[in-house]
């Protein structure tokens, strides 16, 4: 009887302590962990506790958060290139305290996992208030029928917001995203998921912990140096043999379609949005659209409904409620890695771009939106 008290203590100390023992730069140093949230969708949760954590202990008021796909996630390179790091450092020599600054994109990241993302937010107490997303052009084609319109957290839209979730969901069966499940499942898994795996420290932990324990090991045992964390190669495009060749593949060119953009809510992409505007009512909210490489894209982009889309899109940014900016040819070409990321120094310069249309914004910027400065063909 004696040992199960101590047991049960045990248990008890490790649920509070856990979340406190963890290093963060386990789950986000500038970004997310990618491969502990890639192997399990449920560690944005963890994630988030952090955040909040950070939040609460520091104080912090006038925080950002950036919500956004692999452009604002800052691939190929490493997180020492986020887009975050470099508009804290532009913010640091007149900002006091510091200006901090959450990048809590993702690689494949969809419009519908953004909103989902904001209810997740709202959850765990984390404010929105100022709020950066990235949007592409591709994120506006029509999905025939693949990307999934929820990419990553089809199961918490699903708990959040069911009415939006049934919206997709034939669109997320087919692409492998859902499931029906029996009765019993469907009753089940949320207790399990809601009730037992996000709230007992030792489930909610247990990738990190593995995490951890890998990379102490080694280091400490192996004696390894410590790996960068760019989750591709970060070289110039110009630098790699074969590039045009492989984005030449349906699935890539998909996301350069010239048809006109369906810009009504029939199209999950312009629903998800007005989802998105209506959750941002009175906040700071600033999207701005990153451009495609127009050389190595060339026959792409100059086709003439690519550039009736691009318009298409802006009026639809300019009639709301939030600021905008589309950067379509405001970075040069040679600081790309390939038909749409950049280099180190190509992130550093989207970040000061982004930042300067933001000190210029206010909580009443409405309709504020700004186009390109070099209009496609």
């Amino acid at each position: 009887m004696k040992a199960a008290k101590y047991v049960v203590l045990y248990v008890l100390l490790l649920q509070f302590l856990i979340p406190y023992l963890v290093p963060a730069d386990v789950l986000y140093g500038y970004r997310i962990n990618y491969p502990i949230f890639q192997n399990n969708v449920n560690n944005y949760d963890v994630v988030l506790q952090q955040i909040k954590m950070e939040i609460d202990r520091d104080k912090l008021k006038d925080y950002v958060i950036i919500l956004g796909d692999s452009v604002a996630f800052s691939s190929p390179g490493d997180s020492q290139n986020a887009i975050n790091k470099y508009m804290e450092d532009f913010a640091l020599p007149s900002s006091k305290p510091p200006v901090r600054i959450f990048n809590l994109s993702m690689p494949a990241m969809q419009t519908g996992d953004l909103y989902t993302l904001l209810l997740m937010l709202d959850e765990f107490g984390i404010s929105t208030d100022n709020l950066m997303l990235n949007v592409r052009y591709s994120g506006f084609t029509a999905r025939n029928p693949d990307p999934p319109a929820v990419f990553w957290l089809a199961d918490s839209l699903q708990r959040l917001d069911k009415p939006s979730f049934e919206r997709v969901k034939n669109q997320l069966e087919i692409n492998g995203k859902y499931k029906e499940q029996p009765n019993w499942v469907l009753k089940l898994h949320p207790f399990l998921a809601n009730h037992v795996l996000t709230h007992v420290s030792l489930f909610r932990y247990k990738d990190v912990m593995l995490q951890e324990g890998k990379l102490l090991y080694a280091r400490y045992v192996k004696g390894e140096k410590e790996q960068s964390d760019a989750i591709g190669d970060p070289r110039s495009w110009r630098e790699k043999e074969g590039l045009r060749g492989f984005l030449e593949k349906p699935e890539y060119l998909n996301g350069f379609n010239p048809q006109p953009f369906d810009m009504s809510e029939n199209n999950p992409d312009v629903y998800f949005w007005d989802r998105i505007i209506d959750h941002q009512q009175g906040t700071k909210t600033l999207v701005f659209l990153t451009g495609v490489n127009e050389e190595l894209m060339k026959p792409e982009f100059d086709k003439p409904g690519y550039a009736a889309n691009l318009r298409a899109i802006d009026a639809f940014f300019a009639a709301k409620p939030v600021g905008y900016v589309n950067l379509q040819g405001r970075i040069d070409e040679k600081l790309f890695t390939d038909h749409t990321h950049y280099t180190g120094e190509g992130y550093k310069e989207l970040a000061k771009l982004v930042w300067d249309k933001w000190q210029s914004m206010d909580r009443t910027s409405s309709g504020s939106g700004e186009a390109s400065s070099k209009e496609a063909k």
